[in-house]
């Protein structure tokens, strides 16, 4: 189990669900990563959401970027809470994504 934060920034070209499957040889979850979200994630739903772990209270553990699948809202700019992700397995390093 880990948490993590939103990282706001612009979307890397290509799809990072894609990239992620690729990576983790996993397919996109069919519900959000958040554990305490139960959004399923479909076709328009699904974000490959590029994350910081973070503590539970939220403060960062390191600068490192994970893309991990989330639905939309979880994934949205506005949301700044940490997400509790009960899978590790679930965090793939966007700099190895990005070697893909």
């Amino acid at each position: 189990m880990t948490y993590v934060k939103n990282c706001n920034r612009e979307p890397e070209e290509g799809s990072m669900i894609e990239k992620w499957e690729e990576y983790t040889g996993e397919n996109c979850p069919t519900y959000c990563s958040n554990a305490n979200c139960g959004n399923k994630l479909d076709d328009d739903n699904k974000c490959g959401a590029h994350v910081y772990e973070c503590n539970k209270d939220g403060k960062l553990k390191s600068k490192t970027i994970y893309i991990v699948p989330l639905c939309k809202e979880c994934n949205h700019y506005t949301n700044k809470n940490p997400m509790k992700i009960d899978d590790d397995y679930l965090l793939a390093p966007l700099n190895e994504l990005n070697k893909l």
